[in-house]
């Protein structure tokens, strides 16, 4: 896990990663812990975000039910699911149409499995 001081951070980001993590960039479901403890699920992409110039390494997130502000906060982030590669869309429906999808497998992922 990283820390950093606040979410304005994930710019810096990929600096305190090391290089084996960095050559998995894309879509990833991940864990987020607050100073408080409490842990949040959410779905992200860590990596240079192709349909957007000038390319910037960062980790961008979305917490999945999450409604409150991290400026100033603690966080820890904990990278889990591989979900697919940097991509670049034909257009920005396009693009939100995937997001929507990569939120759905990752929800997927979090969900208890059946028992056999």
């Amino acid at each position: 896990m990283w820390e950093l001081p606040d979410p304005r951070s994930f710019d810096s980001l990929l600096d305190l990663l090391d290089d084996a993590a960095t050559r998995y960039n894309g879509k990833r479901q991940f864990g987020l812990r607050t100073d408080d403890g409490i842990e949040h699920d959410g779905v992200g992409n860590l990596g240079v975000r192709p349909m957007f110039d000038p390319p910037k390494e960062l980790l961008e997130a979305v917490l999945f039910d999450f409604d409150g502000d991290l400026y100033g906060r603690t966080i820890e982030v904990a990278l889990h699911h591989y979900l697919r590669p940097e991509m670049k869309f034909d257009s920005l429906d396009a693009l939100k149409a995937q997001m929507d999808a990569d939120a759905a497998e990752a929800r997927r992922l979090l969900s208890p499995s059946p028992r056999a």
